[in-house]
């Protein structure tokens, strides 16, 4: 038996590839059932003039404008169509089209879904679909911001219920002007490259940062800004995704809710393709900024799954200058890239900021940066991060002068929590200098188990012979179609990934895929459980494929890893390929792999030309848990938490509502970030705290600490 959890999104047997944000459960959009070409499209008028200020501004420094935004107000009261459903419930459809767009993203200004309401945004061709969305994606900022879109047309689903409660309204459309949601194999090669002298981060030179380009995102502020930010690890090692960027990436309350992160961009070996854009986190907090030493401390609405392998970053905040520096950014939006100096940096003011706040790299040896770095990690020799990237003057050809905020002046740059970062770096005042990195889910994989049939030291591909033509395990003159291995587990597993040590992949386009399913069991591989299409032109011959699904899939019992070859057009000969290396094992009944052809799934042992007791050289990386740390959640809590009066005087209440939480503990710290007393909450949803009177004016912070994590709060003291 296998059991779906929190399964990102289905993968048809199509061409067609979903591409998911926030995704919950396993659901396919009902689709328009009337005539699209009668619709009334919405066009947000996007003039020539402003796609050619995006086109122009694209070489300057700072963030990277890729789009321009439209407010609009749209919702199914206003615009759109309404359908009625077989079960009660109503679909919206919003149909928005602009003409000569890269891609279409949106931000819901109102996203508030009930119960068993779902959200879809796809294109006409359903060749691309964002979703389901469902009332677990609600914030409690009440918005929501949607990763771009690929095209010029994109067609909004909203499946309600009348009467639930549920809201939802379109606030801003961007028309992408640059074009940074290719797919792909769709990718416009001049549009969103970055220069030709950056380096890609898995080229040798960032063989060192391994781990710590896992803690490196790229960034949409506000639905129209790209830039670079970074998760940090903090004294008390919690798992909250506190993550750094530059004030002039972010700098209001309403961008960093309407944010969106894209995890592991990067191309999957040295000068390779472009990259995936499918890990995705929407929405933040902003805990601090300051544009004086221009940065902004975010704090992510939901913690990255175990499927995402994040990283946060070690730091220090010692004034012991770096012998070397490195950093990981997105220049132009591109994949990671690395980019070193050898020496030491120089301390200097950038611009009219703050006095001598700043690391000056006079010259990169490897690499420069670009708009859309802003915002990056710079690490030291120790990789620990000694400072981000405000803004200079390198690109290819001349890569000199750029300048990176220092961590130890802004660490205690104010005596404000919500203007510098000690208060969120040292959240128990241990008064450390430096704090190194950690993997969140390491407890997880510490007890994870790779499942694998074969024998790492004997596997070989099998060629037809003369006159049959292709490969045993792939594409051939027997028109096999599919293939699977078996994998047994005892008890409840989770499954993370599956690897595929592919032997040969070759395509004749660039929209070439292959399917990877997990299938059930029944005397063979049996019911979809989850799957997806992987572009061909990400892998290559002689290959360790990684697939993950979105998010932990159950299994217990038995199931199979699967492998479909889905290409677009047929191929006068069979060049097109794509086929994983086997073993032999001699053993009766020990063959693990299947294949299918028209008839349905056979074992290998019935295989037309390469009959045997095979198996496939495939892994499953399960886990025994895929929940992140002792408080298994997945991300931050969202409920709502009342603080009364605010301002205060002397006493004031916090109250926790809209669900069964409550306090175990809260702890008051002034604007410098020191513990000024603790308070037993008792478990109790609503208590008083007493005696602010003794506290002279301004401003103090409390943390309500909660069964589910921590959530902090700004209170203002005045009246003495």
């Amino acid at each position: 038996m296998i059991r779906l959890i929190l399964l990102s999104a289905l993968y048809f047997f199509t061409s067609g590839i979903l591409h998911p944000q926030i995704i919950h459960f396993n659901a396919s959009p009902h689709g328009f059932a009337g005539n699209r070409d009668t619709v009334s499209w919405y066009d947000p008028g996007v003039s020539e003039s402003e796609k050619e200020a995006i086109l122009s501004s694209k070489g300057s420094r700072g963030t990277l404008r890729f789009g321009v935004g439209r407010s609009v107000g749209l919702n199914r009261q206003n615009s759109g169509y309404i359908v009625s459903n077989e079960n009660g419930s109503y679909s919206w459809f919003l149909f928005v089209r602009s003409k000569g767009a890269e891609s279409l993203n949106i931000i819901f200004s109102t996203y508030h879904l009930s119960e068993g309401e779902t959200v879809f945004i796809y294109n006409p061709m359903l060749t691309e679909i964002i979703g389901p969305l469902s009332s677990k994606n609600n914030k409690t900022f009440g918005s929501l911001a949607v990763k771009p879109l690929q095209g010029s047309e994109m067609i909004i689903e909203y499946n309600f219920i009348p009467g639930s409660g549920g809201e939802l309204e379109v606030g801003q459309l961007t028309h992408d002007v640059l074009g940074i949601a290719d797919l792909p194999f769709l990718r416009s090669l001049a549009k969103d490259d970055s220069g030709p002298c950056q380096v890609d981060i898995n080229c040798a030179e960032g063989n060192n940062l391994q781990k710590e380009k896992r803690s490196v995102v790229r960034i949409i502020a506000g639905g129209t800004e790209l830039g670079t930010a970074f998760m940090l690890n903090n004294t008390k090692n919690e798992n909250i995704a506190y993550t750094l960027t530059a004030n002039h990436v972010v700098s209001e309350q309403a961008d960093a809710n309407n944010s969106v992160f894209l995890f592991n961009y990067e191309s999957p070996w040295c000068d390779g393709p472009e990259g995936l854009k499918n890990q995705t986190l929407s929405g933040a907090e902003l805990v601090s900024t300051n544009s004086d030493i221009d940065f902004t401390l975010l704090r992510m609405t939901d913690f990255p799954p175990i499927t995402y392998k994040p990283y946060l970053a070690g730091w220090t905040v010692s004034s012991t200058f770096p012998q070397s520096t490195q950093t990981i950014h997105h220049p132009s939006g591109d994949v990671k890239k690395i980019s070193i100096d050898n020496d030491p940096p120089g301390i200097a003011t950038f611009q009219d900021l703050y006095t001598n706040g700043f690391w000056h790299i006079l010259r990169w040896e490897t690499g420069a940066t670009e708009g859309g770095s802003s915002g990056a990690p710079l690490f030291n020799q120790d990789r620990r991060v000694v400072g981000y990237l405000s803004g200079g003057e390198s690109y290819c050809g001349r890569s000199v002068n750029d300048y990176f905020g220092r961590l130890d002046v802004a660490y205690d740059i104010t005596q404000e929590a919500g203007s510098s970062l000690k208060a969120w770096l040292d959240p128990i005042l241990t008064g450390a200098v430096y704090v190194n990195g950690r993997d969140p889910y390491y407890d997880n994989f510490k007890e994870s188990d790779t499942l694998f049939n074969g024998s790492a030291d004997e596997f070989y591909i099998q060629e037809y012979s003369d006159p049959g033509r292709g490969l045993s395990t792939g594409i051939n003159s027997d028109s096999l179609l599919a293939y699977a291995e078996k994998f047994t587990v005892n008890g409840t597993k989770y499954i993370t990934e599956v690897r595929l040590f592919v032997a040969r992949s070759e395509y004749t386009e660039q929209s070439n895929t292959v399917q990877i399913a997990l299938r059930d069991d029944n005397n063979g591989p049996a019911a979809l459980i989850a799957a997806r299409n992987f572009p061909l032109n990400q892998c290559r011959d002689t290959f360790m494929l990684s697939v993950d699904f979105g998010e932990p899939i159950e299994v217990s019992d038995d199931f199979f890893v699967c492998y479909l070859n889905t290409y677009s057009m047929p191929a006068a000969e069979e060049t097109r390929q794509f086929a994983v290396f086997k073993g032999q094992d001699q053993t009766a009944g020990s063959g693990s792999a299947w294949f299918m052809d028209y008839s349905g799934w056979h074992p290998f042992t019935d295989h037309p030309f390469d009959a045997g007791e095979a198996t496939l050289f495939i892994e499953a990386l399960t886990v025994n848990d895929a929940l992140v740390g002792i408080d298994k959640s997945y991300s931050l809590p969202e409920i709502s938490v009342r603080v009364y009066p605010n301002p205060v005087n002397s006493d004031f209440w916090i109250e926790t509502a809209g669900g069964p939480e409550r306090i175990l503990s809260v702890e008051l710290f002034d604007a410098g970030g020191r513990l000024l007393r603790t308070i037993d909450g008792a478990g109790r949803a609503k208590i008083l705290l007493e005696g602010m009177d003794e506290y002279p004016d301004g401003i103090y912070y409390t943390r309500i600490n909660i069964d589910k994590g921590s959530i902090t709060r700004k209170i203002i003291k005045w009246g003495n």
